[in-house]
Protein backbone atom coordinates (compact mmCIF):
# COMPACT_ATOMS: atom_id res chain seq x y z
CA UNK A 1 0.00 0.00 0.00
CA UNK A 2 1.24 3.48 -0.76
CA UNK A 3 0.73 6.90 0.78
CA UNK A 4 0.21 9.28 -2.11
CA UNK A 5 1.07 12.95 -1.93
CA UNK A 6 1.48 16.06 -4.02
CA UNK A 7 4.47 18.38 -3.88
CA UNK A 8 3.63 21.91 -4.94
CA UNK A 9 5.16 25.30 -5.42
CA UNK A 10 2.88 28.28 -4.86
CA UNK A 11 3.57 30.60 -7.78
CA UNK A 12 3.35 34.40 -7.83
CA UNK A 13 -0.06 34.30 -9.57
CA UNK A 14 -1.46 31.96 -6.87
CA UNK A 15 -1.47 28.84 -9.03
CA UNK A 16 0.18 25.63 -7.86
CA UNK A 17 2.92 23.96 -9.85
CA UNK A 18 2.46 20.36 -8.74
CA UNK A 19 3.97 16.90 -8.86
CA UNK A 20 2.39 13.62 -7.74
CA UNK A 21 4.49 11.33 -5.51
CA UNK A 22 3.38 7.72 -5.27
CA UNK A 23 5.25 6.20 -2.31
CA UNK A 24 5.97 7.30 1.28
CA UNK A 25 4.02 10.55 1.28
CA UNK A 26 3.36 10.53 5.02
CA UNK A 27 4.75 13.44 7.07
CA UNK A 28 7.24 11.48 9.18
CA UNK A 29 9.04 10.56 5.94
CA UNK A 30 8.46 13.70 3.90
CA UNK A 31 9.13 16.49 6.40
CA UNK A 32 12.78 15.52 7.08
CA UNK A 33 13.58 14.95 3.40
CA UNK A 34 11.87 18.16 2.26
CA UNK A 35 14.24 20.03 4.57
CA UNK A 36 16.89 19.19 1.94
CA UNK A 37 14.91 21.34 -0.54
CA UNK A 38 14.95 24.59 1.43
CA UNK A 39 15.48 27.19 -1.32
CA UNK A 40 13.41 28.28 -4.30
CA UNK A 41 15.99 26.75 -6.64
CA UNK A 42 15.95 23.33 -4.92
CA UNK A 43 12.15 23.29 -4.68
CA UNK A 44 11.93 24.10 -8.41
CA UNK A 45 14.40 21.33 -9.25
CA UNK A 46 12.34 18.84 -7.24
CA UNK A 47 8.89 19.79 -8.57
CA UNK A 48 9.93 19.34 -12.15
CA UNK A 49 7.85 16.31 -13.23
CA UNK A 50 4.23 15.25 -13.44
CA UNK A 51 4.89 12.28 -11.16
CA UNK A 52 7.59 10.31 -9.40
CA UNK A 53 7.49 7.05 -7.51
CA UNK A 54 9.86 7.95 -4.70
CA UNK A 55 12.24 10.52 -3.28
CA UNK A 56 15.21 9.36 -1.22
CA UNK A 57 18.60 10.28 0.15
CA UNK A 58 21.81 8.52 -0.88
CA UNK A 59 21.70 6.59 2.41
CA UNK A 60 18.16 5.39 1.72
CA UNK A 61 19.07 4.37 -1.82
CA UNK A 62 22.08 2.42 -0.54
CA UNK A 63 19.82 0.64 1.94
CA UNK A 64 17.33 -0.30 -0.80
CA UNK A 65 20.10 -1.58 -3.02
CA UNK A 66 21.54 -3.71 -0.21
CA UNK A 67 18.12 -5.07 0.77
CA UNK A 68 17.04 -5.81 -2.80
CA UNK A 69 20.26 -6.21 -4.83
CA UNK A 70 18.52 -7.62 -7.93
CA UNK A 71 15.63 -5.14 -8.00
CA UNK A 72 15.47 -3.31 -11.32
CA UNK A 73 13.70 -0.32 -9.75
CA UNK A 74 16.89 0.81 -7.97
CA UNK A 75 19.06 0.72 -11.09
CA UNK A 76 20.64 3.95 -12.32
CA UNK A 77 18.40 4.00 -15.41
CA UNK A 78 15.33 4.59 -13.20
CA UNK A 79 16.92 7.27 -11.00
CA UNK A 80 17.65 10.98 -11.30
CA UNK A 81 20.24 12.46 -8.97
CA UNK A 82 19.35 15.98 -7.90
CA UNK A 83 21.90 18.72 -7.26
CA UNK A 84 21.63 18.32 -3.46
CA UNK A 85 22.55 14.60 -3.69
CA UNK A 86 19.05 13.19 -3.20
CA UNK A 87 17.38 10.92 -5.77
CA UNK A 88 14.00 10.59 -7.41
CA UNK A 89 12.84 7.45 -9.12
CA UNK A 90 10.64 6.81 -12.14
CA UNK A 91 10.03 10.47 -13.03
CA UNK A 92 7.67 11.18 -15.93
CA UNK A 93 6.02 14.15 -17.60
CA UNK A 94 5.85 17.85 -16.90
CA UNK A 95 4.50 19.35 -13.66
CA UNK A 96 0.79 20.07 -13.57
CA UNK A 97 -0.56 23.54 -12.87
CA UNK A 98 -3.69 23.89 -10.74
CA UNK A 99 -5.65 27.12 -10.35
CA UNK A 100 -6.20 26.55 -6.64
CA UNK A 101 -6.36 23.94 -3.91
CA UNK A 102 -9.91 22.93 -4.76
CA UNK A 103 -8.81 21.90 -8.25
CA UNK A 104 -5.80 20.07 -6.85
CA UNK A 105 -7.94 17.99 -4.47
CA UNK A 106 -9.98 16.84 -7.49
CA UNK A 107 -7.05 15.02 -9.12
CA UNK A 108 -7.69 11.47 -10.21
CA UNK A 109 -5.19 10.06 -7.71
CA UNK A 110 -6.22 9.46 -4.10
CA UNK A 111 -3.88 12.02 -2.57
CA UNK A 112 -3.56 11.94 1.21
CA UNK A 113 -1.08 14.79 1.80
CA UNK A 114 -0.15 17.99 0.00
CA UNK A 115 3.16 19.72 0.68
CA UNK A 116 3.57 23.27 -0.56
CA UNK A 117 6.74 25.34 -0.88
CA UNK A 118 5.53 28.87 -0.14
CA UNK A 119 8.82 30.61 -0.92
CA UNK A 120 10.09 30.31 2.64
CA UNK A 121 9.33 26.80 3.87
CA UNK A 122 7.41 23.62 3.12
CA UNK A 123 3.97 23.44 4.69
CA UNK A 124 1.45 20.61 4.93
CA UNK A 125 -1.95 21.68 3.66
CA UNK A 126 -5.10 20.41 5.32
CA UNK A 127 -7.35 18.46 2.91
CA UNK A 128 -10.29 20.69 3.81
CA UNK A 129 -8.41 23.96 3.31
CA UNK A 130 -9.70 26.39 0.71
CA UNK A 131 -6.47 28.39 0.58
CA UNK A 132 -2.81 28.17 1.58
CA UNK A 133 -1.83 30.13 4.68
Amino acid sequence: MSTRSMLCIKQADGTLKSMFKHWDGYPSYMVPILEHFNTDELAEELVNYESIESLMTQEQLDHHRQSFPDAEEWSDKNLIKLSNGDYISHAVGEPRIFKNLRDLWRVEWAVEYVYVWNGYKWIIVDPDAEDIR
